[in-house]
């Protein structure tokens, strides 16, 4: 057994050396994380350049394969990274599984990229959102992590004032005061993100987003939509997906 192993090891030690193949050093490979683990806004592009710039066809005889071994390798390093830097395991393995569940029916190396780079965005904006957290009052953060985790249902004043565990009326003021927007009016915004995200990447119909996002209607998700961005879902899709696809 211990032949074997040693003979497939010189075997691709032998092969990356006639493909002059070279592997990142650990020391390189790792400063784009102690970026994203620090907030420093250098990760988004070190981590973009690392990523697609390695090497294809090492880890499987199947190109597309091969990368997303390598998104699952860099998505592991950004979760445990992103909870050293203070963000919540959960909220860090949340990340982890949505964007491998995505990158797994992912079809082109360029959807795989695009995947990855906003992973990337993702773990970088929770974690300097964190390393702002002295400049929000607990419950206008306990207010916005609630939001975030129920985007895709009815979301009650209520409810967050509860989760907040303070009184609603104290919570409107608060939120108002320190966010520069009221509850609602953030509810909305982060709504319509995420809706962008979906019409970008995906092949999702307008009314199943409108559904999933939970507005009560097409025409008031199309809007809601309109006035956030300037223009309509379909107008938007017809042109982020097509840029994005091409």
């Amino acid at each position: 057994m211990k032949s074997s192993i040693e003979q497939a090891l010189q075997e691709t030690f032998f092969q990356n050396k006639e493909n002059d193949f070279r592997h990142t050093t650990h020391d390189t490979e790792m400063i784009q994380y102690a970026y994203l683990k620090n907030g420093d806004k250098r990760a988004i592009t070190e981590c973009r350049k690392m990523f697609q710039n390695a090497a294809e066809g090492q880890l499987s005889k199947d190109n597309l394969r091969s990368w997303k071994y390598m998104f699952v390798s860099s998505a592991t390093l950004c979760c445990r990274f992103a909870m050293d830097g203070g963000l919540a395991s959960e909220t860090s393995s949340h990340i982890f599984d949505r964007y491998i569940q995505r990158m797994d029916i992912a079809t082109t190396k360029e959807e795989i990229f695009a995947i990855h780079d906003e992973m990337v965005e993702a773990y970088f904006e929770r974690i300097v959102a964190l390393n702002n957290a002295n400049a929000y009052a607990r419950p206008v953060l306990r207010a916005i992590d609630y939001v975030d985790r129920h985007l895709h249902c009815a979301i009650r004043l209520n409810d967050i004032a509860e989760e907040a565990d303070v009184s609603p009326n104290y919570l409107s003021a608060l939120f108002s005061k320190e966010m520069k927007m009221t509850i609602s009016q953030y509810i909305r915004k982060r709504k319509i993100q995420a809706a962008e995200s979906l019409l970008q990447y995906t092949d999702y119909k307008i009314t199943e987003i409108a559904e999933y996002f939970d507005f009560s209607s097409v025409s008031h998700f199309i809007k809601v939509f309109k006035e956030e961005t300037g223009t309509t879902p379909a107008l938007y899709k017809q042109t982020m997906f097509r840029h994005w696809k091409d």
